[in-house]
């Protein structure tokens, strides 16, 4: 139900500009932010060098767009992102501007798409929203890179969505949405994986709770169920603990060959209860109901679409490799492939004919034309099909990046996701806290304009905080830990976020604030952080307070003392003004003052991050360049560069460029062709060099951010 103050809240974000105008004052801001996301992301975009990962999208890319075909390789990921930039190559040309474009269009369609969200995540929610996705550090950053983050984020919104607006409605057209998003994402990057296993194990509790307090025709299969259900997870967490003791294995290909019956055993036994299980719920709650189920629906539709592509799962149990495309390698993992789609068109067919028909459609005919190349590399079907998971999944125990495992908790999001981490902590505490205590969070008023007759409630903050929670789990655990990665768990937690800023803004006055001089309290509450901050920074430093009479220890207790003086004064004003306030508004608008700050100090960290000069160290990418201080004309990223190489003797500072041997790269990947020739190559920057992609695959390393005195006696390769 809509609150009061909610509604007062929201009218004056309803009301129009003008009284002949139908565009109000939500759509004026929402439209600022949209403005403000298509300068940021196109603003620039050819400046920093093409880096290392980029070149393995753009180069292939460029081959595609000169006729030359593309072959899908997992190590670069889904042919999506290909197909994409060749067409962006074919309609504005190529160069390092547009081989940006497409990163750049789709990250601000993810802004465009979070309008949608208003039924969920409110007014107030969804500006919020739009906001965070703007300055966000690592969206913004991604959003202007030639890599596949961009693409997922956009995928993964609408994800999130089509399954609230299913589960709330029954309605087949938000099941060809999920099905859309989750095809295109499979062709982009295979995080679709752990993007699906998200949604079956969330639509996986939503459908046990449904069959748990549902009413069963076969009240004793129902006790089955349940006792199933429990044994799987129990087995489940005996697997996994297994697992986690056992020993490791450094090196790839150490592991003793075939089963570890300590975590294959209670992995079956958890598998053998699941099964139970379905077949009480089949027969004791009766397959008619069952179909109708919202959340067992969506959950077979994406089980019964993934389920061939697992494959490589199977072929491993049995000893097999998945990457094998030898004949017989093909032949045997081919039978797998048809006993799995066997399965799929069965249940799926058994499910719902038309539906299931459709979505398989929506899902295979773009899967096939992308990973096919238009049909012009048939295997590429099957490397998709099987390679993309197999691949990765020898990975894993390469571990690629090396790093820790709070690698994500402690390093890249305090860094810098740090506002929506906070928002998204505060917002499952408070939610979680007020459910406890037996109330609801407020309903947003948008949630009920235009909704359907039969429509439910959507579990938004379930799905959200539960999106969250795995995303900071599963990227932890998974053997490659990449700075890249963290946009996967920065997006979820901008919605979680938005959602606790909604229920924040519905419990807030606005006339009230505007009355009583609230824009003061703002100025004071951040006054009183200034100086608050200030003192705490005095007391923490390496020259405290207090410490002597030498001019820079009398400076330091000034400083101190005239923070505390500070702090005292805003908080006595504050004090005198609040009064008569009530404390929940003088609470909600001390947190407001919090959250400017911290929006603030986000964006400064975005903008650094994506617009920064050379020399400026940052963790968002492992091979990265940066600005090149040469003149030179805006030419393609993929066309033959003049680079200059010379073997030096220790220096401690880069050479005089008047001479050296130059080399011009040939367009093929294995062929460099070096001649004499005189280089004058002024204002050389030494910490923003990068490899082209025509050097062969040994050369084409990242070079980047080095110390001079760390190549000292190497050959150096420059890209002009």
């Amino acid at each position: 139900m809509d609150t009061g103050s909610e509604q007062g809240n929201a009218s004056w974000l309803e009301k129009p500009i003008f009284s002949n105008w139908n565009i109000s004052w939500e759509m004026v801001l929402f439209g600022v932010i949209l403005l403000l996301a298509v300068l940021s992301r196109f603003y620039d975009l050819g400046a920093r060098v093409i880096s290392h990962d980029e070149t393995s999208h753009v180069y292939y890319a460029w081959r595609l767009f000169r006729g030359m075909g593309y072959s899908h390789d997992p190590i670069t990921h889904g042919p999506f992102q290909f197909h994409f930039l060749a067409l962006i190559y074919f309609l504005l040309g190529d160069s390092d501007y547009t081989a940006r474009i497409p990163a750049a269009i789709t990250s601000v369609a993810a802004i465009i798409f979070l309008w949608r969200y208003r039924r969920y995540l409110g007014r107030w929610g969804t500006l919020a929203a739009s906001l965070m996705f703007l300055i966000s550090p690592f969206l913004l950053y991604y959003g202007r890179y030639t890599r596949n983050e961009a693409f997922v984020v956009l995928f993964g919104v609408v994800s999130i969505w089509a399954i609230l607006r299913y589960l709330e409605t029954s309605q087949p057209r938000f099941l060809y949405w999920l099905t859309a998003a989750t095809v295109l994402h499979f062709t982009a990057k295979e995080t679709a994986f752990i993007y699906t296993a998200q949604a079956m194990i969330f639509l996986g509790l939503v459908f046990i709770s449904d069959l748990h307090k549902a009413a069963w025709p076969r009240l004793r299969l129902k006790k089955v169920f349940q006792a199933g259900i429990i044994l799987a997870g129990v087995f489940l967490a005996a697997s996994l603990f297994a697992k986690a003791a056992a020993p490791e294995f450094p090196l790839a290909g150490e592991e003793p060959a075939g089963l570890n019956p300590m975590t294959a055993l209670p992995m079956a036994l958890s598998g053998l209860s699941l099964l139970v299980s379905l077949i009480a719920a089949v027969t004791g709650y009766q397959w008619r109901n069952l179909k109708v189920l919202p959340s067992f629906s969506a959950l077979l539709l994406l089980g019964t679409l993934v389920l061939p592509q697992l494959a490589p799962f199977p072929a491993r149990i049995l000893g097999w490799n998945p990457l094998d495309y030898s004949s017989y390698g093909m032949v045997r993992t081919g039978i797998i492939i048809l006993i799995l789609s066997a399965i799929s068109i069965l249940i799926g067919l058994a499910w719902n004919r038309r539906v299931w028909l459709i979505s398989a459609a929506v899902f295979y005919i773009p899967f096939t034309i992308l990973y096919t190349t238009v049909f012009t590399n048939g295997t590429g079907f099957f490397t998709g099909l099987v390679g993309s998971l197999g691949y990765w999944l020898e990975q894993q125990a390469v571990e690629r990046g090396s790093q820790p495992w709070y690698y994500y908790w402690l390093i890249q999001i305090p860094i810098y996701e740090y506002l929506p981490a906070l928002g998204a902590a505060e917002t499952a505490l408070g939610v979680g806290i007020s459910r406890l205590r037996g109330k609801r969070p407020s309903d947003v008023d948008v949630e009920l304009e235009n909704s359907e007759a039969d429509s439910k409630r959507a579990p938004v903050f379930a799905l959200l905080a539960f999106w969250s929670l795995t995303s900071l789990i599963a990227y932890p655990i998974a053997g490659e830990k990449m700075p890249w990665l963290t946009v996967h768990i920065a997006f979820p937690l901008i919605l979680l976020s938005a959602y606790g800023f909604q229920q924040l803004m519905a419990n807030f006055d606005s006339e009230a604030f505007l009355k009583k001089r609230g824009w003061l309290m703002l100025i004071l509450c951040l006054i009183f952080l200034a100086g608050f901050i200030g003192a705490l920074g005095s007391l923490l430093s390496s020259n405290p307070p207090f410490q002597g009479q030498e001019l820079y220890q009398l400076q330091a207790s000034g400083n101190f003392l005239s923070a505390i003086l500070i702090a005292g004064l805003s908080a006595y004003l504050l004090w005198k003004i609040s009064r008569d306030w009530l404390p929940r508004q003088f609470w909600i608008s001390a947190a407001l003052s919090i959250l400017l700050v911290l929006v603030l100090l986000t964006s400064h960290t975005a903008i650094m991050a994506a617009y920064s000069q050379p020399n400026t160290w940052f963790m968002l990418m492992v091979a990265e360049g940066s600005r090149m201080p040469l003149t030179r004309s805006r030419r393609s990223p993929i066309e033959p560069r003049m680079v200059w190489e010379s073997k030096l003797p220790s220096i401690t500072k880069p050479p005089t460029h008047s001479g050296g041997t130059c080399a011009i790269m040939k367009t093929s990947a294995t062929t460099v062709k070096t001649q004499p020739e005189t280089c004058a190559m002024p204002q050389l920057s030494w910490s923003a060099i990068t490899t082209t992609p025509n050097l062969s695959p040994l050369l084409a390393m990242p070079i980047m951010n080095f110390n001079i005195n760390e190549l000292s006696g190497r050959t150096r390769i420059i890209t002009i």
